[in-house]
């Protein structure tokens, strides 16, 4: 190999580190370019449970790696029917907090947005923004308490699940 081949692959080898570095720090700072170029667990949720009939509190502990918008949500296996309001004889209340305090406390109704889809769909506790109301890469623990009969709405609607996930940012 001669030297102009040497530095051409030299060359294209700091391209593709600069170009990787680049995909991560963007990954971190812009919604925009993950909303284009989402990676595959974007919309996975971060940390589930399920809601058990007799149950009231439960804890989530999630770190946020990417900046934009996130829901706590009850999600049914079953769907009410597009457009059906979800029947709910509960209300929860939702603290989300790192270790230093408290950032978010909200707490839903019958009255909170819901959503549906081809596979189920279920209630919107909350809505927030990473880094503008929780901080990114920081552990944080969101704390419900569900008063109510969370039971009737499991028998209606199966077994629902408490998860929190990004949402979209269009």
């Amino acid at each position: 190999m001669n030297v102009s081949g040497g530095k051409c692959v030299a060359a294209a080898a700091i391209l593709v580190v600069a170009l990787l570095m680049g995909v991560g720090w963007m990954r971190g700072a812009s919604p925009l370019f993950n909303l284009f170029f989402p990676p595959a667990n974007f919309y996975s949720p971060m940390a589930y449970q399920a809601i058990e009939d007799k149950s009231k509190g439960y804890l989530l502990e999630v770190m946020h790696r990417y900046p934009g918008n996130y829901e706590v949500e009850i999600y049914a296996p079953t769907s009410s029917g597009v457009g059906v309001p979800y029947q709910v004889d509960f209300d929860a209340d939702i603290e989300v907090k790192t270790e230093k305090m408290t950032l978010l406390h909200n707490t839903s109704s019958k009255e909170s947005p819901q959503f549906w889809g081809r596979a189920g769909g279920g209630i919107t506790l909350l809505r927030y923004r990473v880094p503008e109301q929780v901080p990114r890469n920081e552990l944080v623990q969101i704390n419900v308490a569900i008063t109510g009969d969370i039971g009737r709405f499991n028998k209606k609607y199966g077994t629902s699940v408490l998860l929190v996930a990004k949402s979209s940012d269009e």
